[in-house]
């Protein structure tokens, strides 16, 4: 799957007319969300973010007949990602908050779905991960776990600032919508069947798509 987000994101970058950056956007970074699959209906995909707000969705098509799966048995979508929300999400990996997350929040269950974030830049590479563990907001939730503990420290709750990062690229990059399309439709009123229009593929691959 990895294999073919990088050659997607050059190509992107090559024929795309570039887009002036505010110095504090760091327009070196690349930002890669995966998710992976588990023993429910989680539904394993990558996001990756390259310069210029370049975007590529990679998933794995489990509906086996998606129109737009390609021979590996995935679907992928390339478009640009709207300035406001790269803004947002700049402000928020780069905050003091997501500087201080520890680099693994784990509830010790082995068959949820993990989460992971990737941020790469000319500084090198940083990477956080959740499996299961509840962020602090989620925490009176029924069935919420914390984290478990490291040695000498109490079981601790994950930083929200790693769940709405989390929200605000599967959103703008809609992925939040296209995952769902990954997986078999049981229902006719399944809110998949209404895609916004942002996230249609003919909107999503002019630049600058919201």
């Amino acid at each position: 799957m990895r294999a073919l987000v990088l050659p997607l994101l050059l190509g992107l970058c090559a024929c795309q007319p570039a887009e002036k950056v505010e110095p504090e956007f760091r327009d070196d970074t690349h930002v890669v969300l995966k998710r992976s699959g588990c023993l429910g209906l989680c539904v394993p995909y990558e996001v990756h973010i390259g310069p210029g707000g370049n975007v590529a969705f990679v998933g794995r098509d489990r509906t086996g007949k998606h129109s737009e799966r390609n021979e590996e048995g995935d679907v992928v979508r390339a478009y640009g990602l709207a300035y406001p929300h790269r803004r947002a999400m700049f402000d928020l990996i780069f905050s003091q908050a997501f500087s201080q997350l520890e680099s693994v929040y784990s509830a010790g269950v082995t068959d949820g779905q993990t989460t992971t974030i990737t941020i790469t830049d000319r500084h090198g590479s940083r990477s956080v991960s959740r499996n299961v563990a509840a962020c602090l907001r989620d925490s009176e939730e029924p069935g919420a776990l914390p984290a478990v503990a490291t040695p000498g420290k109490p079981a601790r709750w994950v930083p929200d600032v790693f769940c709405e990062t989390v929200e605000l690229i599967d959103t703008a990059s809609c992925a939040a919508y296209w995952s769902n399309e990954l997986l078999p439709i049981g229902d006719p009123m399944d809110p998949r069947s209404s895609v916004p229009e942002r996230c249609r593929t003919a909107d999503a691959a002019a630049p600058g798509a919201r």
